[in-house]
């Protein structure tokens, strides 16, 4: 119990010591955290369109009911693979007038549907807010245009555009969590390097780290002389012993 007892203080002890070093180490990888997130990482924005896949034809009984809902739900993965290809990316590419290939353009598309309904949610990411909500809306008016020649089939119908004004803080990189993040990097760096110098440092800094090391009782100690302050007496002395004469 003693044991972990001075290990504490120990501890706390480096800690109280070496403050300064850790506030100041803190605040440097802070800094540098913040000069990345605002100026290094370039932000990303996200337009989001929203798509219902629907089936038109009437269910008679719950069994008809089920199959249509699961052939939707089917439609949607195809669909996704349709949104993807150069059927649609290349129109949307000329259309635009993107300097871009389809591939390229497919990288900044993502599409999943809500909580496995029949929503398709297209999320497009870019450097530009403007350009990502164009995207988005392209890709989605073309793909509700081409659908019925594709595949025969019409149960298509746009629920929500993107719009510029949604469009407009950045998605990435998340500044709150980036500072916290360095903060505490920054904190644990300079508390690790505080402990480092500890270790490195042999000086003894109190009798009783004496009297730890070497298990003996300190019987005597010899004071720091100010050397400055000793010349200023020895030349008084000297001063006053020539006027005695």
């Amino acid at each position: 119990m003693t044991e972990e007892t001075i290990s504490l203080e120990d501890i706390f002890r480096t800690i109280r010591r070496r403050l300064g070093l850790i506030i100041t180490v803190s605040i440097l990888v802070l800094a540098l955290t913040a000069l990345i997130t605002f100026v290094v990482i370039t932000p990303k924005y996200e337009a989001t369109t929203q798509i219902l896949v629907n089936n038109e034809q009437e269910e008679s009984n719950t069994s008809q009911l089920q199959q249509s809902n699961q052939f939707d739900l089917q439609l949607i993965n195809t669909y996704s693979v349709i949104l993807r290809s150069p059927v649609i990316l290349n129109d949307v590419i000329e259309d635009l007038g993107l300097d871009i290939k389809a591939s390229g353009l497919s990288s900044k598309l993502s599409i999943g549907n809500e909580q496995n309904s029949k929503v398709m949610v297209l999320t497009v990411t870019d450097t530009d807010p403007k350009q990502a909500v164009d995207i988005a809306n392209s890709i989605t008016e073309t793909f509700v245009d081409k659908i019925e020649g594709l595949m025969s089939i019409d149960n298509v119908n746009v629920l929500m555009t993107a719009d510029i004004a949604d469009s407009l803080s950045p998605v990435s990189p998340n500044v709150k969590i980036n500072l916290a993040i360095g903060l505490v990097l920054g904190a644990m760096l300079g508390i690790a390097l505080a402990f480092l110098l500890d270790f490195l440092d042999k000086t003894f800094r109190s009798e009783k780290e004496v009297e730890e090391l070497l298990g003996l009782p300190v019987i005597g100690m010899i004071s720091e002389m100010d050397m400055k302050k000793e010349r200023k007496n020895i030349r008084n002395t000297r001063n006053t012993r020539k006027r005695g004469r």
